[in-house]
């Protein structure tokens, strides 16, 4: 049967790549392979994309999976193997040159205790602005004075016992009790329209309606920032004391989070909904905090 549209797949050669073989772990180049699907008409393909990609080992053959992203740009073969495997990492897979570059200082540092216990401090930092400015520091080590070394130590140790400290107290945040306050005063509000006998227009019900929630929003917001003020003074502060904890690391760090999401099951959800008032709250407290603190360490 003569089919006039349907169905079209095919293996297309991409180029070539420097990339890190997981099976022969040496840095080769490789030859990309994707898959491509699509449909045709009079065998002609049309509406076509890559589904798959994989590349072939030039050292021991082996095929693995890639994925398309990691690369800047994929080289065709004639221009490719013109060049040493170093040029091609540069043109095709600059992240990788980065990763064995930083593997490779960390080698030759891994001597001084100073920078790989540094550097074990970074690597327990969340992902952020924060520790992508102390790893680029740590990257220039060579290049820091001993006063800069030292303080580049000094932010990492304290920002490492802030993440310590911010996951063990961050489940002892106040809960969201005030949303059930919230609700029943908007039902109240309801209630008394309900019950009372007067006459309401159909404007006089519409502002109660919307009054209800507005009040019981308005209730439960004071709420939940007076429940999280006073946890902060009275918990926060003086657990904080007790472990020793940088107040203004530890809101640079509440800064550096990122904002919460809903579905989240992050242990540190409950500090990142409410950083605003815990930030704003140590402000107010002798704590050394400023509302400046957070920018001073960046």
């Amino acid at each position: 049967m003569f089919f006039v549209w349907g169905p079209h797949s095919s293996v297309s050669d991409l180029g070539v790549v420097a990339d890190l073989c997981p099976q022969c772990a040496a840095v080769t180049p490789c030859r990309v392979f994707g898959k491509v699907e699509g449909a045709h008409i009079f065998f002609i393909p049309v509406a076509s994309g890559i589904t798959e990609l994989a590349a072939v080992c030039g050292h021991c053959q082996k095929r693995f999976r890639c994925d398309i992203n990691r690369y800047k740009t994929i080289l065709p073969e004639f221009e490719a193997f013109s060049l040493s495997v170093e040029e091609l990492l540069d043109r095709t897979n600059p992240t990788l040159k980065a990763k064995i570059e930083w593997s490779t200082k960390c080698e030759e540092l891994g001597s001084d205790p100073r920078f790989t216990e540094t550097l074990r401090s970074v690597e327990e930092l969340r992902s952020g602005s924060l520790k992508t400015r102390l790893s680029k520091d740590l990257r220039a080590w060579n290049q820091l004075d001993e006063g800069q070394r030292l303080n580049l130590i000094g932010e990492a140790s304290e920002l490492t016992r802030a993440i310590k400290f911010a996951t063990s107290i961050s489940p002892q945040v106040p809960e969201n009790a005030g949303c059930a306050i919230g609700i029943l005063i908007c039902l109240a509000i309801w209630g008394v329209a309900f019950f009372v006998p007067v006459s309401w227009d159909n404007g006089s019900l519409m502002g109660v309606a919307l009054a209800g929630p507005l009040i019981g929003a308005v209730v439960y917001q004071f709420d939940v920032s007076r429940r999280v003020r006073l946890w902060t003074a009275e918990t926060l502060v003086p657990e904080g004391r007790k472990a020793g904890i940088n107040f203004r690391h530890f809101v640079a760090l509440l800064d550096d989070l990122p904002p919460p999401n809903s579905r989240s099951t992050e242990v540190l959800k409950p500090l990142q909904e409410h950083a605003q008032i815990i930030r704003e709250e140590l402000s107010t407290l002798d704590v050394g905090v400023d509302r400046h603190a957070s920018e001073a360490l960046r």
